[in-house]
C-alpha cells in the first residue's frame, strides 16, 4: 500500500502540473501556431506563434483543464487511502503526509468553487441585438442627430462613445438605433479621459472577439500551488513509516483536528487565489477581458474565508483540547499556537472590516494576501526552523 500511495502521488503531480499549464493557456487566451513559410524558391522555414484565440478553441482547454483537476483530485484520494491502510492512522502525521493532504484539500476547494461560480461568469456575445425599425412604407429614415455618430457593423459602440456599465438598464444612442441590454452608452465628447475611452475600446473588442470571461482563471492560480506542494512533499520529505511519538497517539483527536486545520487552510488558499486575481485586474477596472470581474473574483474571496475562517477557530479550540490532554495545559503560547492565533486574528480582522466599514477591493485584497502569508509562516517556517512543542511535525 506504501507503493501504492507514492505512485499516486508521482501520477498527481504530473496531473496538477498539466492542469497548471491548461488553465494557464486558457487564462490567457493564447496557443502556439505552427507555420511553414514560404519563399520564392518553395517552401521555407518552420516558425511558431503565439496568437489569441478567436473561436472558442480556450474553452475547450479550459474543459480539459477541469478534467485533468479531477483526474489529480482521484489520484490524490487514491494516494492518501493507501496512505492510510499503510499507516493505520490518518495519513497527516508529518510534513510528507500533511503537505499531501493540504494540498489535496486545496484542489478539493477550488473544484469546488469553480463549481459553483462557473455559470455566474460573464459572456460577450459576438455583437449586441439591434432592434429593426418599425417604419410605414415610404418613411425616408431619421437622419442622426448631429455630433452623433452611426453604430458600427458589428453592432457595439463605435469609437469616440464611452461604455458604462448599468444594472437592468437599456441604452439609446439618439438616431443611430443602437441598443444593448444591460448597458447604457452617451457620447463622450471633449471631456472624455483616455481611461474611459480605452475601457469602451477593450469591451468593443471582447465583444467582436466573442471573449469568455471564465472562472477557471483561478485554476492559474490554484493548481500551481498544489503542483509547488505535491513536489515539495516528494522532494524534502521523508516517506518513511514510523510509529507516532506519544503526544499523537491518540488517532481520534489526531485525525479531527488536524483534518480541520486543513481543511482551513485550504479554503483559505482560494481567497489567496481570488485576492491575486482581484489584484492583477487592477480592482474595478476590470484590466483583463477573459478573468472574472473585479466584484465576482471579491465576492470568491469572501465565501472561501466564511467557510475558513470558523473551520480555523474549530481546529485551534481542538487543538487546545488535546494540548490538556496530552501536555496538562490548554494554551502555553507555544510558536505554532501563537502563530496559528495570529493567522486567525487576521482573517478576523478581514471579516470585521468588510462587515462594519464595508472595507472591501483592494484592501481587502491586500489582507487576504497578507493571511496566506501567514498561514505559510504557520506551516513551513513555525514547523522547520521554530522549535516547539509541536517540532514532532517536522521533517
Amino acid at each position: 500500500m506504501e507503493s501504492l500511495s507514492s505512485t499516486a502521488v508521482w501520477l498527481a503531480i504530473a496531473a496538477t502540473g498539466l492542469a497548471a499549464a491548461l488553465y494557464w493557456t486558457h487564462a490567457l487566451g493564447l496557443r502556439v501556431v505552427v507555420r511553414r513559410l514560404a519563399t520564392d524558391a518553395g517552401s521555407g522555414p518552420v516558425v511558431a506563434s503565439l496568437e489569441r484565440d478567436n473561436n472558442g478553441w480556450t474553452e475547450a482547454v479550459g474543459r480539459a483543464a477541469t478534467a485533468m483537476a479531477w483526474l489529480a483530485m482521484g489520484l490524490v484520494v487514491v494516494a492518501m487511502a493507501a496512505r492510510w491502510q499503510a499507516v493505520d492512522h490518518a495519513p497527516w502525521s508529518n510534513m510528507y503526509e500533511f503537505t499531501i493532504a493540504f494540498a489535496s484539500a486545496i484542489l478539493g476547494f477550488y473544484l469546488v468553487f469553480e463549481r459553483v461560480f462557473a455559470p455566474r461568469v460573464d459572456s460577450f456575445p459576438a455583437s449586441p441585438p439591434r432592434p429593426k425599425e418599425k417604419r410605414d412604407v415610404g418613411d425616408t429614415p431619421t437622419p442622426p442627430a448631429e455630433g452623433a455618430t452611426a453604430p458600427s457593423a458589428l453592432g457595439a459602440a463605435p469609437e469616440g462613445l464611452a461604455r458604462r456599465e448599468t444594472s437592468g438598464e437599456v441604452g439609446h444612442v439618439a438616431g443611430a438605433g443602437w441598443e444593448t441590454e444591460g448597458t447604457s452608452t452617451g457620447s463622450v465628447g471633449a471631456s472624455a479621459s483616455p481611461r474611459a475611452l480605452r475601457q469602451a475600446q477593450d469591451e468593443v473588442g471582447a465583444r467582436s472577439s466573442n471573449v469568455r470571461r471564465s472562472a477557471r482563471a483561478l485554476g492559474s492560480v490554484a493548481l500551481p500551488l498544489v503542483c509547488a506542494m505535491l513536489a515539495g512533499s516528494v522532494a524534502f520529505f521523508p516517506d518513511t513509516v514510523r510509529p507516532l511519538v506519544p503526544a499523537l497517539q491518540n488517532t481520534d483527536l489526531l485525525a479531527i483536528h488536524v483534518a480541520a486545520m486543513i481543511l482551513a487552510y485550504a479554503a483559505l488558499s482560494v481567497s489567496f487565489a481570488a485576492a491575486v486575481l482581484y489584484l492583477v485586474q487592477g480592482g474595478n477596472a476590470n484590466r483583463f477581458p477573459r478573468l472574472p470581474k473585479a466584484r465576482l473574483l471579491d465576492e470568491i474571496g469572501y465565501k472561501s474565508v466564511m467557510l475558513g475562517f470558523p473551520l480555523l477557530a474549530g481546529g485551534i479550540a481542538l487543538g487546545a483540547y488535546w494540548a490538556n490532554s496530552a501536555w496538562g495545559r490548554y494554551w502555553g503560547w507555544d510558536p505554532k499556537e501563537t502563530s496559528a492565533l495570529l493567522t486567525w486574528l487576521i482573517y478576523g480582522i478581514y471579516l470585521h472590516m468588510r462587515g462594519l466599514r464595508n472595507w472591501n477591493g483592494t484592501r481587502s485584497a491586500w489582507v487576504l494576501v497578507v493571511g496566506f502569508g501567514a498561514v505559510m509562516f504557520t506551516y513551513f517556517v513555525v514547523n522547520l526552523w521554530v522549535s516547539g512543542l509541536h517540532s514532532y511535525a517536522g521533517v
